[in-house]
């Protein structure tokens, strides 16, 4: 089995050797890339310098590697790289010439993550705290029946606005319920909701927005639990029907074989007081990581 440097190394070294000549002036790079819970390493195709404007896009080494160890077929992975490179490189992106993100402040919404895994990324973005969590702000391109596309805004992003972590957070609170509307379903048991938005992707969220949280308190005919299951959605369960530690050991076994790494959230159980308008946080796991013991 060929080691992940290697396979690096290789797929850098001859991803070229399956496109067509005009990507043969294109410049192969690859870096870290700091993404929510986790990091992965990014590959992509440069274009030369005039053509700057064109749609690049990513893929990641360690998800091609873990294709490749399926069958260890090299050349499968490669071409499949390259026609990923082939079909979407070359379109205009005019929007990237002279932006400006003062010019796109009705487009920042709010993204919910985890505070504890996301340390080195929440050192180059603007951010707020929620207890265990942490509120970053993505600058939203598109949304279409596919999700949204979206960028996550940097502090440099933010200076070169000459906008302040609170004016930001502000205008994500604006947006967010205006762009991407909140929804509750019920669940398949009584007293049982699951809260997302209408494109459920980062519909956590609904949790900075205190209009709707009321709206789930109608529901559970009082407080209620939150049962933080994922960056895009969360359950909401009366408080007379279980007892948070019970829904801690639900959160316990979705973060450790359920839940996608990139999607986990929390390791808290929260409650949210109707009268107080308050939510706050009543259960957590310590969870063991290289000999030692964290607390959400």
């Amino acid at each position: 089995m060929m080691d992940y440097e290697l396979f690096k190394t290789v797929v850098k070294e001859r991803i070229k050797d399956y496109m067509p000549p005009v990507f043969r002036n294109y410049r192969v790079e690859s870096k870290p890339v700091i993404k929510v819970n986790q990091t992965k390493d990014s590959f992509c195709l440069l274009p030369p310098e005039q053509n700057r404007n064109l749609a690049i896009p990513t893929l990641y080494l360690d998800d091609l590697y873990e294709d490749f160890m399926g069958d260890e077929d090299l050349d499968r992975v490669l071409q499949m790289a390259a026609d990923v490179f082939i079909a979407w490189s070359g379109y205009e992106v005019p929007e990237l010439s002279g932006f400006r993100l003062e010019d796109h402040k009705d487009q920042i919404l709010a993204n919910l993550i985890s505070r504890r895994k996301n340390g080195k990324l929440l050192e180059t973005v603007p951010h707020a705290d929620l207890m265990d969590m942490a509120v970053i702000y993505r600058l939203v391109t598109s949304i279409n029946e596919y999700g949204i596309n979206s960028c996550i805004i940097t502090n440099d992003m933010m200076q070169d606005a000459g906008l302040t972590p609170e004016e930001i957070h502000g205008l994500a609170l604006e947006n967010t319920p205006r762009m991407l509307e909140a929804r509750i379903y019920e669940g398949d048991e009584e007293g049982v909701f699951v809260v997302t938005n209408q494109a459920g992707v980062c519909g956590a969220a609904v949790m900075l927005d205190d209009e709707q949280l009321q709206k789930v308190a109608q529901k559970t005919e009082g407080d209620f639990y939150i049962l933080p299951s994922s960056i895009h959605e969360f359950f909401a369960v009366a408080v007379e029907v279980i007892k948070p530690e019970e829904l801690l050991q639900m959160l316990l076994a979705g973060n450790r074989g359920i839940t996608p790494l990139q999607d986990q959230l929390s390791q808290c159980i929260y409650r949210y007081s109707e009268k107080d308008h308050r939510l706050s946080t009543v259960a957590s796991y310590e969870k063991k990581r290289d000999g030692e013991t964290e607390q959400a």
